[in-house]
Order: structure tokens, then sequence, then C-alpha cells
């Protein structure tokens, strides 16, 4: 019976291991919650009376609701980071990786922020932003968009982010009668 050489089984390789399955689970989470953000009342749908009548969900509700999600979903993935940069055992190239990682959330976070505000200047009662690299997804508290209004959301996007056009979702929150 042949002895396996397990010696690259160390702590640094778990922790790595351990984060990179915690990012990983952050990420799927991020996009499911994105997933629910970005739903939009559907015509082609059977349950859709074709009212004009539709409010916003549960008007400001939706969006607090939203922000509490994102922001309980960051603050968990910042926890575990630094329970990584804190952790004594930890190797020069992990405590990078993990410092770069919540410098990169901290980031997004500011970004979000800074493009949400923004849209709010421009008279949207409120607005819900998502930023990952390569992809952008504004949600605005409106029951429709002029091509005024999003060329507007678009620009502050574009300038804020860097991000090409093609990857910016704009859209509205409705509530689904």
């Amino acid at each position: 019976m042949k002895k396996i050489n397990v010696k690259w089984l160390n702590k640094s390789t778990g922790i790595i291991v351990l984060t990179a399955i915690l990012f990983i689970c952050a990420v799927y989470l991020n996009i499911q919650s994105n997933k629910k953000a970005s739903q939009v009342a559907n015509i082609d749908d059977p349950t859709y009376n074709g009212s004009n009548d539709t409010t916003t969900v549960s008007g400001s509700g939706y969006f607090t609701a939203f922000r509490q999600n994102r922001e309980s979903s960051r603050a968990k993935q910042i926890e575990q980071l630094d329970a990584v940069i804190a952790h004594s055992g930890t190797d020069a190239e992990t405590l990078k990786e993990a410092q770069e990682l919540k410098l990169a959330i901290i980031s997004s976070m500011e970004l979000e922020f800074t493009v949400e505000s923004m849209i709010k200047s421009k008279g949207f009662t409120d607005c819900a932003v998502t930023f990952h690299k390569g992809s952008v997804n504004v949600i605005v508290n409106a029951q429709e968009l002029t091509e005024e209004q999003v060329a507007r959301i678009l620009e502050i996007v574009i300038r804020e982010t860097g991000e090409d056009p093609l990857n910016v979702k704009v859209s509205t929150a409705k509530s689904q009668k």
C-alpha cells in the first residue's frame, strides 16, 4: 500500500479553500438577491390585469429590504474575511487575497452608494444599484421610464463605473398583481 504525501494539506491551504468556498457562497447569495431585486411586472404574465394603477413594491419598503439584504450579505462576507485576516496562522498570500477581496467589497459598496445617490438627485424617489465587474443593475422606483430618464441613469452609471453601456441593466420595481 502506497503512502500518500499530504504535505500540501496545511493550514494555509485549508484557509485558501475555505476563503474560496465562502467567496463562492457570497457570490451565489448576491446573484440570488439580484434576481429577486430585478424582477419586474410582466405583461405576458396571466395574472397581470392590464391596469395602470400598479404601484411600486411596498413603496420604499422594497428598497429598504433590498439594502438590508445587501448590507447583511456584505457584512457576513467582511466578517469572514476579517477572520481570515486576523488568524495568526494565515500565510502572506492568503492574507493578501483576503485583504484584496475586502477592499473590492468596500469599493463596490462605495460605488453603489455613490451611483444611487446621484440617481436620486435626478428626481427619482429611490433606487437600488448592484455593481459587479462587467455588470451593473439599476432598479428605480418608477412606474415606467422615458428614454430621457434611462439616458440620464446610463450617463451616471457609465461615468462613475466606467462600464460599457451594454453591461448596464436599468429597470423599474413594480408590484406583481
